[in-house]
């Protein structure tokens, strides 16, 4: 994968896009590949976190490499700083990326929060 937030800050309300590259390091195609945007407050990704957004790519061919960006990811907390992570999954068994399923692909301030803003 490779990381990228395009914008660092949002007001209340605001959205902010993800581009993502997974690469297929594995022998066989992937199949579809479901990712999922969490926001969380620390380095780690829990059931506690906040699942912002998911999207179903479509296969990546063995050795190869997808390039995707979620637009408009609407940051649902109530205001402060959360780190961005991206958890994928392939239909196949093949291995996109790397072993591991999940990673940090930035972190956004949501700034600006009013009173009467709710959830």
């Amino acid at each position: 994968y490779q990381r990228r937030v395009r914008a660092a800050v949002v007001q209340a309300g605001d959205t902010f896009d993800v581009r993502l590259s997974l690469f297929n390091v594995g022998a066989a195609a992937s199949g579809s590949i479901t990712v999922s945007l969490f926001a969380s407050l620390n380095g780690f990704l829990t059931d506690f976190d906040l699942l912002l957004d998911t999207a179903t790519l479509p296969s990546v061919g063995a050795g190869g490499r997808l390039q995707h960006t979620i637009r408009n990811v609407r940051a649902t907390w109530f205001s402060g700083q959360r780190f961005i992570f991206v958890r994928w999954e392939a239909a196949s068994t093949c291995h996109v990326s790397s072993d591991r399923q999940h990673a940090i692909v930035g972190s956004v301030n949501k700034i600006g929060v009013i009173a009467s803003y709710f959830e």
